[in-house]
């Protein structure tokens, strides 16, 4: 569980100190921040498309495992070091490149970190359990870096976050040394006839589809806020560094919270209710953030990035076990035995996508045109969509959704 505490540490990092450090100290448009948040996302999502197309299992996985995070923890640390590159085009190169490259790192040790826990037990209960405590190991890493990063940003300066983050990934590798290879295929392999299956069958089901859609828009909105909440913070409220850190250290030990939550929740498979509750409290994530942008009120604010906190926490592992219980139930034969690797790789696909989107799109080439607040206004009404469009395939008369919650999967 370290390898995801570690790709949490390195996923949060960022957030709360670099488009502050690029904007003032290398004049930086807000697009190329946009850009630099979200090149991580764009070799995440490469990597997991290429694991569902060439996915098999042997001992490949536990040096492939090893040698991601070895390279993920590298480039976190050269990422840092380049903030001394004075060049502006230089250095916004650089950081775009080993951006990415942490992004490659962190896509091949989550597809086959899930590939090592589908493969401890076949009782799927347990998989459930395993999925959620590994979303809570990374948003444990998610609350970790900022915390500890903004004590080490007022002690000893920026570049020092991404060295203490990058050599954590020894931790990890050396964990992973004595864990024995899986050798054998028999949860690690598509059958013989699934060669011309992709993922995309998934998304024949609408209500999944639908499901993903608010995963993405979930994502959008977190890509976002990654990329200008640090910002918009220092500039309108005229917090510094330190302060703005502790505010997302806090928002992300609610949302570590939160994920333990998801634990139980998950386990006793009752996940489309809790998937109901993620809609609600998006819904008023930006209804308070929007009331609080107006008004200047920053502890409505902070209370919108707190809800936002728990909306993007549950919402990952969800999303996974709605997408398994699919390829359970409907696709088994073509997937042989694989559905918690293959739904988790989907998944992240997915969530990197969003957040790609959100980073780059939302928060860097529309935020050049238009404020905080108008942005906001265009996710509130997704939202509204995605919640209103839930709501009419639950109801209707031809509807599955009741197979859904609650699913016993002993």
């Amino acid at each position: 569980m370290c390898l995801y505490t570690y790709e949490g540490m390195h996923d949060s990092l960022l957030a709360p100190f670099f488009p502050i450090q690029a904007k003032l100290h290398h004049n930086s448009s807000k697009a190329f921040i946009g850009l630099t948040m979200s090149s991580v996302d764009i070799g995440d999502c490469a990597v997991n498309i290429v694991f569902l197309l060439f996915y098999t299992s042997g001992k490949i996985y536990k040096y492939s495992l090893i040698v991601s995070v070895i390279i993920s923890g590298f480039a976190v640390v050269v990422f840092g070091l380049c903030d001394l590159i004075s060049n502006r085009y230089l250095y916004e190169i650089s950081q775009v490149f080993f951006r990415t490259l942490t992004g490659v790192g962190a896509g091949v040790s989550f597809c086959l970190g899930i590939a090592f826990l589908s493969s401890i037990t076949d009782n799927q209960s347990r998989k459930s359990t395993l999925v959620s405590a590994a979303f809570t190991s990374y948003f444990t890493g998610i609350a970790i870096a900022p915390f500890v990063g903004t004590i080490l940003f007022k002690a000893m300066g920026y570049i020092s976050l991404f060295i203490f983050v990058g050599s954590c990934a020894i931790i990890p590798s050396s964990c992973l040394v004595p864990v024995r290879p899986l050798e054998t295929c028999k949860n690690g392999q598509f059958s013989k006839d699934s060669n011309n299956c992709s993922s995309l069958i998934i998304f024949k089901n609408l209500y999944i589809l639908q499901i993903c859609f608010s995963l993405f828009v979930v994502n959008n909105i977190w890509g976002f806020i990654d990329s200008t909440f640090a910002w918009f913070l220092f500039s309108t409220f005229k917090l510094d560094e330190y302060i703005i850190g502790w505010i997302f250290s806090i928002g992300s030990f609610l949302g570590l919270v939160s994920s333990v939550v998801a634990i139980y929740v998950n386990s006793k498979n009752l996940f489309l209710l809790n998937y109901y509750l993620i809609l609600a409290f998006q819904l008023l994530q930006l209804i308070i953030m929007c009331f609080s942008t107006v008004t200047r009120n920053l502890i409505a604010l902070l209370s919108g990035y707190a809800i936002h906190s728990y909306a993007r926490t549950m919402i990952g592992g969800t999303n996974i076990l709605c997408i398994r219980w699919y390829i359970d139930s409907k696709l088994s034969p073509k997937f042989n035995g694989n559905s918690t690797t293959v739904s988790a790789a989907t998944s992240n696909i997915i969530c990197v996508l969003g957040r790609m989107f959100g980073s780059f799109f939302y928060g860097g080439i529309l935020f050049e045109y238009l404020s905080f607040l108008q942005i906001l206004f265009i996710f509130l009404f997704q939202a509204v969509l995605s919640t209103v469009a839930v709501i009419l395939l639950s109801f209707s008369k031809d509807s599955k959704v009741k197979e859904l919650n609650p699913i016993n999967f002993e």
